[in-house]
């Protein structure tokens, strides 16, 4: 009886990840593609919507904040949650992960295309892109410090940044090679602050990014702004410079929301800050 009952306990164990993994391999298809709420912006694509979705469901019906005892529970449920913890690190490393975001590059790729050739880029073709989680992702640094669950402490996180070994993220490499190769410019607008401009620039050449036109970070000024007005007002200078702002990838809303926008906005997927937005923690998401 007591082998039936360890088998049991084993089994309920097991199911809340396997089910994490089975989700995981579903492709997306159109309505996933195009997301809940890019429906509501017309011209932003959002691919990562349901990835990011389940991730929150699953993330926020079971994992509960390190040292949070009333939730955690029993020592079984602990060890329950370090191995779920794992399952999401195979999700942010993994097949759907990657499918969605190589999605996401290549409607991206084919929209500049398109624009080009029917001559809508101007005389200066821009495309916009966000830096953290979207041509750099900082699971490394997330992996040793809870994936999420723990409260962001920004110390720590400059001093990754100031590491410079964030890997690129193959899909939005391979875009922005391309549509250099297009003849597009390429702006990288990012929350960082001014004092980071050394670390990121040291990061992204070692991450492969080269020959942008400009990186864009905080300057005294935009402490205090929020990330909507922060970028918009810099894709307004972009545009006052002379530039056409075609495309616009980020992995939030507000790297893509607020007046001016490009005229097609691409919504990268970002699991780690829709499991943050669940457990009302503050990271460096936008």
């Amino acid at each position: 009886m007591s082998v039936f009952l360890f088998l049991f306990l084993f089994f309920l164990l097991l199911l809340p990840p396997v089910i994490f993994l089975l989700l995981s391999f579903f492709p997306c298809n159109n309505r996933e593609r195009e997301g809940a709420l890019g429906l509501q912006w017309p011209g932003i694509s959002d691919v990562g919507g349901n990835l990011c979705s389940r991730t929150t469901r699953i993330w926020g019906g079971w994992f509960p904040a390190e040292g949070d005892e009333e939730l955690a529970g029993t020592a079984s449920r602990r060890a329950s949650l370090r191995l779920q913890r794992r399952w999401l690190w195979w999700l942010l490393w993994g097949e759907r992960y990657a499918s969605d975001s190589a999605v996401a590059a290549a409607d991206s790729l084919a929209f500049a295309a398109r624009a080009l050739s029917s001559g809508g880029g101007g005389a200066r073709p821009a495309w916009v892109f966000d830096v953290d989680e979207t041509l750099l992702t900082n699971a490394p640094y997330y992996a040793v410090n809870g994936w999420g669950s723990l409260e962001f402490n920004e110390t720590s996180f400059d001093e990754w940044v100031d590491v410079a070994k964030a890997p690129a993220l193959p899909a939005s490499l391979k875009l922005y090679n391309e549509l250099q190769g297009l003849g597009i410019h390429i702006i990288l607008l990012t929350g960082r602050s001014e004092f980071q401009r050394n670390a990121t620039q040291v990061n992204l050449l070692f991450a492969g990014y080269h020959s942008w036109e400009k990186l864009i970070l905080r300057q005294s000024p935009d402490i205090g702004k929020t990330a909507v007005q922060y970028k918009s007002e810099r894709r307004a200078a972009l545009e006052a410079e002379g530039f056409k702002i075609l495309g616009n990838s980020g992995d939030q809303w507000s790297d893509l929301l607020g007046l001016p926008m490009a005229t097609r906005s691409f919504k990268l997927p970002n699991p780690m800050c829709a499991a943050a937005a669940v457990k009302r923690l503050v990271l460096p998401c936008s």
